[in-house]
């Protein structure tokens, strides 16, 4: 298996990068960069100044998409008209049409293509859905995901290129909620914080069928918060660094009911790891993710049309 990682962005290399050289599956690497000067890498093999002819002159299996927000959809769908897998990431796409136009692409071409919104991924999410729902018959879902004020300069502060609050961390939104209780949001409201046309924060209050209800906090204008939590009636359950977090986080889940505080210890993991070889690993078996694809930005969409 060889992967070619469009864009040396921090995330690539912090994270992506790191958890493909652990993959045994993956013997060769490949990156492409227009601004950038790679440096040597364990199982690096190739490197390119442009993205079209990395894509077109490239023999790798999977594409990985690390670039700025208005390019996730054109290059996934290059990507798949020259035959190759894609991982993208988040947000994959905007619109319905580019939605659609990536699913039935992929369907016919017989090829896979992926998101790497990767938290679903982590063991301590999901002891946090086993231990919290062991009774569960609905109850309130708090999301809290806020950073610092980013610089003007970061690309996350681009309305060129499709940054803001919204667009970073709307995946999480709309998905926490639908993973957590397996089922599609019914309804909801969201409320946008703006500056300058840009979103800087926002708030949604999502309802996902009978007393099962999320309320989130998302955005680039707050100290740093990164959890979730579940309330039922007589017992809370809190589950911290839900989003993202360091291979090394000793992550535990905190239950508290009406008698007792109990820590349950979910230990360190690498949910961009455990993607990674999930997905490749259906890959080689010809079990693609494209409908998971699918209703993940599925629901991203509902969420944006309440905007």
């Amino acid at each position: 298996m060889k992967i070619l990682i469009l864009g040396y962005s921090e995330i690539a290399q912090r994270k992506i990068i790191p958890a493909i050289q652990k993959l045994p599956s993956v013997k060769e690497l490949e990156v492409a960069s227009v601004s950038k000067k790679i440096p040597k890498l364990k199982k690096l093999t190739s490197t390119f100044s442009d993205y079209n002819y990395a894509i077109k002159n490239s023999n790798a299996d999977l594409v990985y998409i690390s670039l700025p927000n208005n390019l996730h959809y054109k290059y996934s769908k290059y990507s798949l008209n020259n035959n190759k897998n894609v991982i993208s990431e988040k947000p994959a796409i905007f619109h319905i049409k580019e939605l659609n136009s990536l699913f039935n692409l992929a369907n016919e071409k017989n090829l896979a293509i992926g998101m790497s919104c990767v938290f679903e991924y982590h063991k301590g999410w999901k002891l946090f859905k086993e231990i919290s729902q062991e009774n569960n018959n609905g109850g309130l879902l708090i999301a809290e995901f806020t950073i610092p004020q980013l610089s003007s300069t970061n690309i996350r502060m681009s309305k060129k290129l499709k940054g803001g609050a919204f667009n970073d961390m709307g995946i999480y939104a709309s998905s926490i909620g639908n993973l957590f209780w397996n089922t599609e949001l019914k309804s909801g409201k969201i409320q946008v914080n703006r500056n300058s046309g840009l979103a800087q924060g926002f708030n949604v209050l999502l309802n996902y069928g009978k007393n099962k209800n999320l309320l989130g906090n998302f955005g680039f204008n707050q100290a740093y918060t990164n959890k979730v939590q579940f309330s039922t009636q007589n017992t809370k359950y809190i589950y911290k660094r839900v989003f993202s977090q360091p291979t090394d986080y000793e992550s535990t889940i905190i239950k508290l009911d009406l008698r007792k505080k109990t820590e349950f210890a979910a230990g360190n993991d690498d949910s961009f790891f455990n993607y990674f070889d999930f997905f490749i690993s259906n890959l080689k078996n010809k079990k693609y993710l494209n409908k998971k694809f699918y209703n993940t930005n599925l629901e991203y969409l509902k969420l944006m049309e309440l905007i």
